[in-house]
């Protein structure tokens, strides 16, 4: 049995009056389609146990045999299977990691559970796990859905894995249990297999200039679910090069980032997708929509070897600014926010263009000469003007509105005289904060912007509330 998506296969089919038919209703339906259905905004959909049940998902009636926390307090919990209702039917017992916390109970659950890929499992209420008391009216409608092997609503969204850009154009098949559901994504909705059995299938996504990441999947469709698959679809372009300083010599063991701005694949030669252009259009045109909402923002990083050199692979087609990463803390001083091919104002940097199947591979990036580090003496004191030992100074955050700005590296502790120093790029701008933790109370300093230049700095900065004169 094979089946279309209906929405894509009514486009193709229809003559001049389905075509009009189609865009009177796309105008109507343009407002509702933004932002694409594939948004990971399924925390705040209405709940519904089929919404609830994901691809994949284990399920059971289990009780707590143990509980461990991790460093950040986390649970994770090992259950013995009492009823295993769906999944493999070896298991007896399944440890779940609990993302958003885990209240400890004697009685037996209900969990639906998602694979972790090592034998583990997790949970949380954004989509990944369901719990509850074996009487809630849920857990009687799944036994329901198992009982009578109740078909599922199966849609397929085909994405980029880290930004979730639709990629349109996907020939997708999903085949067992002697059944072959195919369809092709078109534009940025997903596609509708229709009803299909529950159990066991092979998804398999094929499109020229991308690959299935992890490549086939097996796949378990539960009964009754409608929760969509996701199937992430990988770019085969890159951006690779070689990064220098200011005398040539290669820069070693940094990160850089690759940012930018990608837009959904669509197929050019799709009806669909002029008429929804046309609905988005005018929509704009009137104010009812605001522009731009099909970009998504895209980010890569890469961190260069020891000749210099950096890659970064699966880079969706876009429009990229190639840039240092001034948030690498772990450098004893960050370089300055300079863009390829060497500036430090990102009007003036070249975009480049990844365009679909091919890549850049001859980068060439050689960073300007930031200068001779100058010296930047801090004295962290009291409100009263006493100096203060062992009080943390450092970057305040970034100001996204000044270019100049830039990261400090690894924050600092005042010495007995209540003193640090930075050796900072005159190119500069820095902004930076005192702190000290006392064990009931804590004092912060204003900010302090440290502007650019090439002579040596010194100021104080006093924590606020914090007297120390006649103690």
């Amino acid at each position: 049995m094979t089946r279309l998506p209906a929405g894509c296969q009514w486009f193709r089919d229809n003559g001049k009056l389905g075509v009009l038919k189609t865009l009177t209703r796309f105008l109507l339906l343009a407002v509702v389609i933004q932002p694409p259905v594939f948004g990971w905004g399924d925390c705040t959909l209405p709940p519904s146990l089929c919404e609830q049940l994901k691809p994949g998902m284990v399920v059971f009636i289990g009780k707590q045999v143990s509980l461990a926390r991790d460093q950040y307090h986390l649970p994770t919990v090992t259950f013995k299977i009492q009823e295993q209702l769906w999944g493999p039917a070896n298991l007896r017992v399944v440890t779940v990691f609990f993302a958003d916390g885990y209240r400890e109970s004697n009685e037996p659950q209900f969990l639906a559970v998602t694979p972790t890929g090592n034998g583990h499992y997790r949970h949380d209420n954004c989509g990944s796990g369901l719990r509850l008391p074996v009487q809630h009216p849920w857990v009687q409608e799944f036994r329901r859905n198992v009982t009578e092997h109740k078909p599922a609503k199966v849609s397929i969204v085909v994405h980029s894995p880290h930004n979730y850009v639709p990629v349109a154009g996907t020939q997708v098949q999903l085949s067992g249990k002697g059944h072959v559901f195919k369809g092709k994504t078109c534009g940025t909705l997903a596609l509708d297999l229709g009803v299909v059995p529950p159990g066991d299938y092979q998804a398999i996504a094929i499109r020229p200039n991308f690959t299935q990441e992890g490549g086939q999947e097996q796949v378990s469709i539960l009964p009754g679910s409608c929760a969509p698959l996701r199937i992430p679809m990988a770019p085969t372009s890159s951006v690779s090069g070689r990064i220098v300083d200011s005398r040539g010599e290669s820069v070693r063991k940094k990160f850089f980032l690759l940012m930018g701005q990608v837009r959904a694949i669509t197929e050019k030669d799709s009806i669909y997708d002029s008429v929804v252009e046309s609905a988005r259009n005018f929509f704009f045109q009137i104010g009812w929509m605001r522009s731009g909402t099909q970009d998504y923002l895209a980010s890569h990083s890469a961190r260069t070897d020891s000749d210099g050199r950096f890659a970064f692979k699966g880079v969706f087609p876009g429009r990229y600014y190639l840039v240092s990463d001034i948030s690498d803390e772990a450098s004893k001083l960050p370089f300055p926010k300079t863009y390829y091919p060497g500036t430090y104002e990102w009007r003036r940097a070249i975009r480049l263009q990844v365009e679909e199947g091919r890549s850049f591979d001859k980068v060439f990036f050689q960073l300007p000469d930031f200068g001779k580090k100058r010296r930047v003496e801090i004295q962290v004191v009291s409100e009263d003007g006493v100096p203060v030992a062992g009080a943390i100074v450092q970057d305040s955050g970034l100001d996204p509105s000044n270019e100049k700005a830039a990261n400090v590296g690894a924050q600092r502790v005042t010495d007995i005289g209540g003193r640090v120093v930075f050796d900072v790029w005159p190119i500069c701008d820095y902004r930076l904060v005192a702190y000290l933790y006392l064990p009931k109370k804590w004092h912060s300093s204003d900010v302090l912007d440290v502007p650019s230049g090439s002579s040596s700095f010194s100021a104080p900065m006093a924590l606020k509330g914090l007297r120390l004169k006649g103690n």
